[in-house]
């Protein structure tokens, strides 16, 4: 991609925020997490490695209180399914592990082959998350375990951010990484408005506009610049004219275009990764 290149995030509607008090199991390629979880029984500590928008694969150390039992183990974790709606996500993962695990016994340790499966599944909104989590391990001499765990969490306050605030993490991913973004040296931002009555446009200073276009010039090689159209509330780029009359251009709500000397690059969603070269 060149130094002349556009990249264009639009969103025709306002997607919800994710709010969520714990790390994702699965985050974004090329991205590391560690994960940390305690409870009476036991302290795990997860680090992965995403490597597909849907596959991470990491380390897991657990030790268990009561027996003195240390697990280690590689665990990959499959997003099967996410659901998105208007006000709501949710999420559905595989999990599995193959490692060794260490109890102390009479003054020595003895190891044994462990192996475990497991699935994860949440459902969140702005303000209410609910997730599920069971496992089966196998400790081979030590015996087995059978895990249940649920959460529900509540948020007293949601935070208005618009669909910038909303959208933006996801959709910009793409220009970001592929471009290898710093800094905007400008900004420029125009809103639309609400009337309320004839001639009387409403305000709302709490309330994020319904629409906007926000324009970020980057500084880029050889003193060239980048510029970042972000479009939301309804506001769209131009049309493609490599698109075919009844193809959609995004997934027809969402998408992300990049536009440099040598041609175009279209997606959807960023999560999906379908990338259209017109």
């Amino acid at each position: 991609m060149t130094s002349r290149a556009v990249a264009t995030g639009f969103a025709l509607i306002a997607m919800f925020l994710c709010v969520s008090a714990s790390a994702r199991p699965v985050s974004y390629t090329g991205g590391w997490t560690v994960i940390e979880t305690s409870n009476r029984a036991s302290t795990a500590g997860l680090l992965h490695y995403t490597a597909a928008y849907n596959l991470s694969i990491g380390a897991r150390y657990e030790w268990q209180r009561g027996s003195d039992t240390r697990l280690k183990a590689i665990q990959p974790t499959f997003l099967a399914k996410r659901w998105f709606g208007k006000d709501y996500q949710g999420n559905l993962y595989l999990t599995g592990g193959f490692g060794k695990a260490n109890r102390g016994v009479d003054g020595s340790s003895i190891s044994e082959t462990a192996s475990f499966a497991g699935v994860m599944a949440d459902w969140e909104t702005r303000s209410l998350f609910v997730s599920y989590e069971g496992r089966q391990l196998n400790l081979g001499k030590f015996g087995n375990q059978t895990m249940h765990a649920a959460r529900l969490g509540w948020a007293p306050y949601e935070g208005d951010t618009g669909a910038l605030g909303d959208m933006g993490c996801h959709l910009m991913e793409t220009p970001f990484n592929v471009l290898d973004l710093g800094y905007p040296d400008r900004v420029e931002c125009s809103v639309g408005a609400v009337y309320v009555d004839e001639f009387r446009r409403g305000e709302f200073p709490d309330g994020f506009p319904p629409s906007s276009h926000v324009v970020l010039r980057f500084p880029y090689q050889n003193g060239d610049f980048i510029k970042l159209h972000w479009m939301d509330g309804g506001i769209q780029p131009a049309r493609p004219e490599e698109l075919e009359p009844d193809e959609l251009m995004g997934d027809g709500g969402n998408g992300v275009i990049i536009i440099g000397d040598r041609g175009k690059m279209m997606c959807d969603h960023p999560h999906q990764q379908r990338w259209k070269l017109p």
